[in-house]
């Protein structure tokens, strides 16, 4: 698994049936989108889920889950790791590198943990190695008892892993992936919805509070000629006098005197390794964090 390296960020919710990922996402998505807390006018927010159905594989799945269909365990899990590589490569990954936060309601960890009822969640984790992980995970923690009260009073026929004895393995599964995994956060959904809103929502702004830190004290500690827009923290290339590019993102897209475009965030700089015209030699990255030492003429800042 690899790290997301485009300009969006990647949210997922999970949970066992019945913990309340739809209802956290939806609300999460209004909070975002209703009250002005996009980082900017461009971005924009698209809200997903898994299983899908817009591929074959997507739709299969839901006939098993709906017990139209008898499936083995293993064959299960590959149509969950197919729908997800057309998942990815159609609506999340666009949508990532298009500024926009994508939303998921569920992920690979959904395979893990609900595949690790009856197979190695190892082997599940392995099948999945090779998607991009999300930036931040919110694991809704519920008990079984509790998700089976919530899926009874759907009104609908119970559904594949929609028992009490699967819930508790798929919990199992979940608090193992939680810890197993960076920025994956465990969340208690057995409370009302507003105080689990508010609990996400917490979190939410811590972990993109450390990121932002975490990003600008890379790009101080690594960057000698740069700056950052004063308004969304983006790194600003150089150009011929080593002055502030304007931003790519905040204001009007911006080209360095060497055809580099630099964008907000410093998460993708596309130019090949080469002699800038200030001397300092950038590279081809995906954060914007690794740039080589440049002349002493050039400080790098502490």
């Amino acid at each position: 698994m690899y790290e997301n390296p485009h300009q969006g960020i990647f949210v997922v919710f999970e949970g066992p049936d019945g913990s309340g990922q739809d209802t956290q996402a939806e609300w999460l998505q209004a909070h975002l989108t209703g009250g002005g807390n996009l980082p900017h006018e461009k971005w924009s927010l698209l809200l997903t889920r898994e299983p899908t159905m817009d591929s074959e594989s997507g739709r299969q799945i839901r006939r098993v889950l709906e017990k139209k269909e008898t499936m083995e365990p293993a064959p299960l899990q590959k149509l969950y790791v197919q729908d997800r590589r057309e998942h990815l490569e159609n609506t999340i990954i666009p949508g990532l590198k298009n500024n926009s936060y994508v939303i998921s309601v569920r992920y690979f960890f959904s395979t893990c943990a609900f595949g690790g009822i009856n197979m190695d969640i190892e082997q599940m984790i392995q099948w999945n190695d090779e998607f991009i992980l999300p930036d931040i995970t919110f694991v809704l923690d519920v008990d079984p008892e509790i998700c089976m009260e919530r899926i009874g009073k759907r009104g609908k026929k119970e559904e594949f892993f929609e028992t009490k004895r699967k819930l508790a393995k798929v919990r199992e599964n979940y608090r193992y992936l939680a810890e197993k995994f960076s920025n994956c956060f465990l969340i208690d959904g057995e409370p009302s919805v507003e105080i689990v809103h508010d609990k996400v929502l917490r979190t939410f702004k811590e972990w993109g509070e450390k990121r932002l830190m975490s990003t600008q004290k890379q790009t101080k500690r690594t960057v000698a000629n740069g700056y950052e827009c004063e308004q969304c923290q983006a790194w600003l290339g150089c150009n011929l006098e080593g002055r502030v590019l304007m931003c790519s993102y905040c204001d009007k897209k911006s080209v360095c005197t060497n055809r580099a475009l630099f964008r907000a965030g410093g998460s993708i700089v596309k130019l090949p390794p080469q002699q800038c015209p200030n001397h300092a030699i950038v590279r081809t990255v995906a954060d914007g964090r690794e740039f080589s030492r440049v002349p002493e003429i050039f400080p790098t800042e502490a």
